[in-house]
């Protein structure tokens, strides 16, 4: 024979309010057990009966329900609350989103359409300091001639490039309208890199996590993940409700209901397990999710909590007791007890390693998350100079090929004029 031991935060408080209660006098004693249906309580229609914890409570089978009841306007009619112990929202859990890493990160401080700006405003520059060159008065100068056979096309591209990478050049304009032109380019490049460095660092060393949900919204206009909540929960009840007043509701209840039973799930652990497995976005309690994500390293909330309402533990109508377990909980609240277990099991350490434990805020509220430079990061400079070395190598064998052909008819008509003359 086993004896069933529970712990939570509910246990905690329900052992602190036992200890606070016993010193003033009072015996108190409990004795839990699970009810048969492991659900909170909803209004059954059909057999117009509460299910659930309520619905224990409503029957006097139960003197307390002891969980973390949301407090609504039907619960409230059939039983009575004591003080809240914590604060309530409904986050949306899903799976976390696969972390992309692009090996041309260096590239993404500026979109394509800003490098080709700036491959043709080199391009241009470089021609029109080039043309200038040419059209100044001072061409006919010797030394402006000299300047204008040195600062050719080639020179001129190489310039502009030269000066984008803040790198000297041999061959510099000295017409006044090329140094004009050049000194606004000088400019132009100062500002495009200056920015470009301001925002390199963040996007290296930022890890991008591609989420095709970001909110309640999100679910509502997308088809491809399924989302629900809790069968017969208070929760669904809301959807149901909040359908009749608000289209973003109704859009989202409308989808939950017409992709039965494939939305609901009969437990919070078989919605933990759907989501795990997939394309499923499950809807509970905001602080449940919470705990969850950090023992479950692939799990994550998006969004922020909707549906803020509070817990409490639900006693049947007119309790006797109810004034003394109130009065516990307000105590404890003031002595700073209810905050000590909040952080013990809300904000105990993660057991991600890639979690901040000392942070409450979901990562979904920052899906792109700092980390230290790898490999995948850099990869792509890596590739720009190997591709750099391998065109060069090229270059030189086309160059040296070039050279040989130029010599090839030299070679041949020296070779012709030496035959010619051993022949006299």
């Amino acid at each position: 024979m086993y004896r069933v031991v529970y712990s939570g935060y509910c246990i905690d408080i329900l052992n602190a309010i036992q200890r606070h209660v016993t010193s003033l006098g009072t015996d108190f004693q409990y004795q839990l057990y699970e009810v048969q249906d492991n659900s909170y309580g909803v209004f059954d229609e059909k057999k117009r009966r509460w299910t659930g914890l309520v619905g224990d409570v409503v029957s006097g089978k139960a003197d307390m329900a002891v969980a973390g009841m949301i407090r609504n306007y039907e619960r409230e009619s059939v039983v009575d609350f004591a003080a809240s112990f914590m604060d309530y929202g409904v986050g949306i859990l899903v799976r976390k989103p696969s972390r992309t890493t692009s090996a041309f990160g260096f590239l993404e401080p500026f979109t394509v359409q800003v490098w080709l700006c700036i491959s043709i405003a080199a391009f241009v520059v470089g021609v029109s300091m080039f043309i200038l060159s040419r059209l100044s008065s001072l061409a006919e100068d010797r030394q402006a001639h000299c300047n204008r056979l040195h600062f050719n096309f080639h020179n001129s591209i190489w310039f502009t490039l030269a000066s984008l990478m803040q790198q000297g050049c041999d061959v510099t304009p000295k017409t006044i309208s090329g140094r004009i032109i050049g000194t606004f380019w000088w400019f132009f490049t100062l500002i495009i890199i200056a920015t470009y460095t301001a925002n390199l660092a963040a996007f290296l060393t930022v890890t991008r996590m591609d989420s095709p949900i970001e909110g309640l919204s999100d679910l509502a206009t997308q088809q491809k993940i399924v989302y629900g909540t809790v069968r017969d929960s208070s929760l669904e009840q809301f959807f149901m409700k909040q359908a009749d007043v608000d289209p973003l509701y109704k859009q989202i209840w409308t989808q939950m209901d017409s992709s039965r039973p494939q939305s609901m799930v009969d437990s919070v652990l078989d919605g933990y397990r759907r989501v795990i497995q997939g394309n499923y976005a499950f809807m509970w309690d905001y602080p449940v999710l919470m705990y969850q994500m950090k023992r479950h390293c692939e799990l994550t909330t998006v969004g922020k909590p909707f549906n803020r309402k509070n817990y409490a533990f639900a006693l049947p109508k007119n309790a006797i007791y109810l004034e003394s377990i109130t009065l516990s909980i307000l105590a404890l609240e003031e002595a700073g007890e209810l905050a000590k277990l909040r952080q013990k099991w809300f904000d105990a350490e993660s057991l991600c390693p890639e979690e901040d434990s000392s942070s409450s805020t979901p990562s979904s509220d920052t899906p792109n998350t700092a980390r230290g430079l790898r490999m995948q990061n850099v990869a792509g400079v890596f590739y720009i100079l190997i591709m750099g070395a391998a065109l060069s190598v090229l270059t030189s064998l086309l160059e040296i090929t070039w050279h040989k052909c130029q010599q090839l008819p030299k070679i041949a008509k020296t070779n012709s004029g030496t035959i010619f003359s051993s022949g006299v």
